[in-house]
């Protein structure tokens, strides 16, 4: 069971981290912000990314995406593995 549950949250941790990249690329590419994907992409992962970009940006660059990413891998996964590994 609690493999299961481990296994189910590193999947949904690697969802976000691979749509906190899409949304890096679209920024760059600029697409039209009316398509469906991309309105869900930035749905997605702006509440995400806002708080940390107040703090992480640095003149014009923002390293919000990369502070997200290595926060997600280096804390909050490891945390969430803890936390089923004590409860199941």
């Amino acid at each position: 069971m609690s493999y299961t549950m481990i296994q189910v949250g590193n999947i949904f941790f690697e969802f976000i981290n691979i749509m906190i990249i899409a949304n890096v690329v679209l920024g760059f590419v600029a697409p039209q912000k009316s398509n469906r994907f991309i309105s869900l992409v930035y749905g997605m992962t702006e509440p995400i990314l806002e708080p940390v970009r107040k703090i992480a940006t640095f003149k014009t660059m923002d390293f919000a995406p990369f502070v997200v990413i290595l926060l997600i891998d280096y804390v909050v996964i490891p945390v969430y593995i803890h936390t089923i590994a004590l409860f199941f």
